[in-house]
């Protein structure tokens, strides 16, 4: 999904580095010329704009607010552009299984044997450990027996 057409930063027709007192001459502009009571003659049409106007001030003059926009502004664009980026083409190398690289023509860039090796060799498994002796003192063994 694109981002809001327009932005709050175009609506108020600033860029979107701008800072608030940019933000707030654009803003004190537009509302004056916009507001309801100075339109009468297209009262809701006037007032709509005047609304959204206010929104964008309420959205652009609180730092916060403003940061949260800025990154819902470039996650909607980072997914406009993913919508419409081409499909990445699977290279020879992707439909291929798994193993060696395929034998070349010459020998030199064959894969060595030592490769092979140790693509095929067998996993080693961790030696088993045996449960610890008992000594003659640690058991039960002999115990009140004298010696």
């Amino acid at each position: 999904m694109p981002p809001p057409d327009p932005t709050y930063y175009a609506l108020l027709g600033v860029p979107e580095s701008a800072d608030l007192e940019t933000i707030r001459r654009a803003y004190t502009a537009l509302i004056l010329k916009w507001h309801p009571d100075v339109n009468p003659e297209d009262l809701e049409d006037a007032h709509e704009r005047a609304v959204r106007i206010n929104e964008a001030w309420e959205v652009l003059e609180d730092p916060a607010a403003r940061r949260e926009y800025d990154e819902h502004l470039r996650a909607m664009r980072a997914a406009a552009a993913a919508q419409q980026a081409p499909p990445p083409q699977p290279s020879s190398s992707a439909s291929r299984a798994p193993g060696p690289p395929p034998f070349a023509d010459t020998a030199s860039e064959r894969p060595t044997r030592e490769w092979s090796a140790i693509q095929t060799a067998p996993k080693r498994s961790a030696p088993k450990r045996s449960a610890p002796k008992r000594s003659a003192r640690s058991g039960a063994r002999g115990a009140g027996v004298a010696g």
